[in-house]
């Protein structure tokens, strides 16, 4: 539904006023389309404003003629005023913040001067927290008589007294467009405006007979998708149309976005696409600190006062905005190989760590270092004003080359500018003429950040707002979301800081319930007859429970039921497709991997081909401190020169405790790995603590060792290349241990849960390894294959299988005929590695649980593990027999 020619054309020579800054813009641009349909070719731009950027034009005024000269705060200035005030008179006991308590005591000063309650104020403050707000009133109108100061919640106050003392010019006329109700503040206001001569024209917009519909779903996810089906088939009926989608929670934004995304510019989803101009468009983009060039900026001044979480500091080192495109590269891998394998006590680093790391990595981006030359020895250190530092803080960017060299798209450029107008609002905060440390302004610097993001419009024929945004505009379609009693009629709150019987007597929203209701019903039906079609929708169930649509709703606009468009989406892939792929054989036999190959091909044979032969592996990630894998390295050095330096059972017997003791820990500490950092006291304490616990568990297994028949430990950590089949596999023999008949036999530590000597049992084993190495002895050499599990406690024992007893200390049943289990294995392990070499990457897990839970490959093999449980036709009729 367009604006009425009748309204545009008296928009020139009058000053117009909305309630808000979207609607006076939607009302300009609605106006210039009419210009240029009636191919004008230059036009004079309408008085169009929202109602604060009117009061703003009309203080202008005041100070221009010299009639005020008081400082008129900005939000940022007010809420450093509010900090100043609460650490003044802090609260006794304060569960919320200092920066949520001066959010607060805004709000309620906002309302009171809005509601020309202050004079009362002190009077109705009975309860602890009315007095307390009462008391930082009094402190904090003070501190605005004594500096000149004035809020905007004064500022219709003040305006009012300039029009009664003839001060200020006012405009022969004014058009109000779209209100429905003032506040006492500019209800006196726009008295003082027509008591001056000015004459005020009070309009709505023209209603039209609104035409209803409602989609229902079963849930919040399908609401989504049904509600941009729906946007997509107006917009299919008609291009031209104007839509408006309604957000009764505009935290939803980014999962509606999503669903935009894939149903109406699906071509949008590939990283690479510009999606600075879509069919769609969220006015409240939400924090500009969300946006990734400034969370970026932010990240990287973080960066310079203390340490930065893992994840963030990988995103940092990938950013396009301190990275060329020809650096990228190097950066990430330098981020994979560098930084992700560096062993960490704690998940995080600091500067200092990441440019050491750097230093021994002559293809590390250069702006790591480029930041520290230039923060060396301390320019953050002491306390500068807020224009200082945000001097320095582009500084520090741009020694960083943010925001990259490339051209920024349209969305991006406004990120820039909307952060660099951040950074001069910080500035003003000198306003006090106080000096502060970096980190008070770099944390005002992330609030400020924290407001909402409005980039400039695209007019696009998509509107995501809220209800307050869409009101005093025209929309030829309306689609309001998420239709349920628990959002319609929106809920009002009293202010916990004002007395309720304040609120009360002056009206204040959230005081009386029945005035609420009147609210919430003038203001949906005055959203409801702006637009000629509205759909509603609702989902059936949410996690909350069952959900019911608004009757406030049903009274309004009695809508017809409408079926949900179905979403378009892609065909699921037949498991046929995949069952019998043709891929080129092996350029080579030697394939990196060792055992794992084979075990991978035995779990699953995609599973191996993604993995080996396409390396779709993620990044392995770092944790805190040592996780399985380190511990289990770091065991397995401390052994392999522990054995270096005694190589036989008899040596180790003949050492006394403090000897073995004291030859524990010297390996211990030389196998440390050179990649670990640990340098902090926190640090250093930590790493004794796992190097006690690993010399307790190490000097408690040395005594199983003297459980066995003598031996002489022949070689350790033993590399050695294994032909199979068509393959060459590369492997690094744990212990290889020589009894004193000659006989060999292999062993391998394990510090996890999952040991049995059953893993090596069947055509598909889980757990190949051992079964490989034996392959490398002639008959009647190989007289054990053993775990080593190391663990304390109960589990730390001997287990695996043995030519005789009495050469491990395990149970009798292990007796086995080692000579054919090898050939066995051979001639298992030869399929393994033919169909691997083949390219046999049938979908096809041994164990569904075990093979697919975890498995990254399924975001190439796209199949659900269910289908491997249903059960064939043959067993439900076998089952159903019984």
């Amino acid at each position: 539904m367009p604006y009425p020619p009748a309204l545009l054309d008296t928009l020139a020579g009058r000053p117009t006023i909305l309630p808000n800054a979207n609607a006076a813009h939607a009302l300009r641009q609605a106006y210039s389309d009419r210009q240029r349909s009636s191919s004008i070719a230059a036009w004079q731009p309408p008085d169009v404003f929202s109602w604060d950027q009117f009061l703003e034009s009309l203080w202008s005024e005041a100070i221009v003629n010299g009639s005020e000269t008081r400082l008129l705060l900005s939000p940022a200035q007010e809420h450093a005023l509010w900090l100043d005030v609460l650490a003044l008179k802090p609260p006794p006991s304060a569960l919320a913040s200092p920066d949520a308590l001066a959010n607060l005591a805004g709000s309620a000063w906002s309302l009171v001067h809005a509601y020309e309650a202050h004079p009362r104020l002190r009077l109705t403050a009975l309860s602890h927290d009315t007095r307390t707000f009462a008391d930082w009133a009094d402190l904090f109108r003070r501190e605005c008589v004594r500096h000149q100061y004035l809020t905007r919640a004064e500022l219709a106050s003040a305006l009012t007294e300039h029009l009664t003392h003839r001060t200020l010019t006012v405009p022969s006329e004014l058009l109000l467009l779209g209100f429905l109700e003032h506040t006492p503040a500019a209800q006196r206001l726009l008295s003082a405006l027509r008591d001056a001569g000015c004459v005020i024209d009070e309009q709505h917009l023209p209603q039209s007979n609104t035409a209803a519909h409602q989609i229902i779903t079963p849930d919040e996810t399908t609401e989504l998708q049904a509600a941009a089906a729906r946007a997509r088939t107006l917009l299919e009926e008609n291009p031209q149309s104007h839509i408006a989608v309604i957000l009764p929670d505009t935290s939803e934004a980014p999962a509606l976005d999503s669903v935009f995304r894939e149903l109406l510019a699906p071509e949008l989803e590939l990283v690479t696409a510009d999606t600075s101009s879509t069919p769609w468009e969220m006015p409240d983009a939400g924090p500009l600190s969300t946006q990734s060039l400034v969370a970026t900026a932010l990240d990287l001044l973080r960066l310079t006062t203390g340490p930065l979480e893992l994840p963030k500091i990988s995103a940092l080192l990938l950013s396009p905005y301190l990275n060329s495109p020809e650096a990228r590269l190097q950066a990430a891998r330098f981020d994979t190989a560098v930084v992700r394998t560096t062993m960490l006590l704690r998940p995080e680093f600091e500067l200092n760590t990441l440019h050491r790391l750097t230093q021994a990595t002559p293809s590390a981006p250069s702006w790591i270092a480029n930041i520290h030359t230039l923060l060396t020895p301390s320019p953050l250190e002491g306390q500068r004003t807020f224009a200082d530092w945000a001097g320095l803080t582009r500084s520090i960017l741009q020694t960083a080359g943010w925001p990259s060299s490339r051209t920024l798209n349209p969305l991006e450029q406004q990120a820039q500018e909307a952060f660099d107008a951040a950074l001069d609002t910080i500035s003003t905060l000198d306003f006090r003429g106080r000096r502060v440390p970096f980190t008070t302004f770099l944390t005002r610097l992330i609030r400020q950040c924290a407001e909402p993001f409005h980039p400039a419009s695209t007019n696009a024929p998509i509107q995501v707002l809220s209800i307050n945004a869409a009101l005093a505009q025209s929309f030829d379609h309306l689609i309001l979301l998420r239709s349920t009693d628990a959002n319609y009629p929106a809920k009002e709150r009293a202010h916990p800081l004002l007395s309720f019987a304040l609120q009360a007597d002056t009206d204040m929203p959230g005081a009386k319930p029945e005035r609420a209701a009147e609210r919430a019903q003038s203001t949906l039906r005055s959203l409801l007859q702006n637009s000629t079609s509205t759909t509603f929708t609702f989902a059936r169930q949410t996690a909350s429970g069952e959900q019911r649509f608004s009757p406030l709703l049903t009274s309004l606009a009695s809508p017809q039921s409408l079926d949900p468009a179905t979403p378009h989406s892609e065909p699921p892939i037949a498991l046929e497709a995949l069952q019998e792929p043709s891929l080129p054989p092996l350029p080579a036999a030697e394939v990196i991997g060792g055992a794992r190959v084979l075990k991978l091909q035995a779990a699953c044979g995609f599973q191996a081909f993604a993995a080996i032969r396409l390396r779709s592996e993620e990044p392995r990630s770092i944790t805190a401190g040592f996780d399985a894998l380190e511990s289990g390295n770091f065991l397995h050095k401390t052994m392999e020169r522990f054995w270096r330096a005694v190589k036989t059972q008899k040596n180790l017997r003949n050492m006394s405790h403090d000897e073995r003791l004291q030859l524990l820990t010297d390996c211990i500490n030389l196998s440390i790995p050179a990649r670990l950092i640990a340098d902090t006291d926190w640090e250093r304490s930590y790493l004794s603590l796992q190097k006690d616990r690993l010399r307790r568990v190490l000097n408690t297994w040395l005594t199983k060792e003297l459980d066995r028949s003598p031996f002489t430990v022949l070689d350790s950590e033993k590399p050695a290349q294994i032909p199979i089949g068509p393959l060459s596999l590369s492997v690094r023999i744990d212990r290889i241990d020589q009894l004193e008949d000659g006989g060999f036999v292999f062993v391998d530590y394990k510090t996890g849960y999952s040991v049995d000597p059953r893993q090596w049992d069947g055509d598909r084993p889980d757990d190949p390894q051992l079964p490989l190495y034996s392959l490398l002895m002639q008959p009647e050499e190989l007289k054990g294959l053993a775990f080593a599990r190391i663990r304390a406690g109960e589990e730390m024992k001997w287990t695996g299988m043995q030519s005789e007893e009495n050469i491990l200390p395990i149970p009798r049943g292990s007796v086995t005929d080692i000579d054919s289990a090898i050939e066995e294995w051979r001639s298992i392990l030869t399929t393994l590695a033919t169909d691997f070499a083949a390219g046999a990457a049938t979908v096809n897990p041994k164990d569904v649980n075990l093979n697919c839970t975890h498995c990254v490959e399924r975001l190439i093999c796209r199949i659900n593990p269910e289908a491997f449980l249903a059960p064939s036709a043959d067993e439900a009729t076998d089952e159903g027999a019984q």
